[in-house]
């Protein structure tokens, strides 16, 4: 999973030809978190993950736009948790 940080003219499907053309399998991006405010630092400036590590990718739990080659909606979540969809 990645979380990245955009401008408003960010195109999705031009970063998901990127990961499916020039990426090998064991780099690809399965989950893209995209978030609307600025990804929180520590006061050294490293990003707190801690805190993406708990709430996964559920969208349940995170407010931030989620993709999973589609986007992520809560039937998709339970699918994955639940091994009926199998990512990558």
């Amino acid at each position: 999973m990645a979380t990245i940080s955009t401008a408003e003219n960010f195109d999705l499907q031009r970063l998901a030809r990127f990961v499916s053309d020039d990426l090998p399998a064991f780099q690809r991006l399965l989950f893209v978190r995209l978030p609307e405010e600025e990804i929180a630092k520590t006061s050294t400036f490293k990003f707190q993950k801690v805190k993406a590590r708990t709430e996964r990718f559920n969208p349940g739990v995170v407010s931030d736009p989620l993709y999973y080659l589609i986007n992520v909606d809560q039937s998709t979540f339970e699918g994955i948790e639940s091994g009926k969809i199998v990512p990558g």
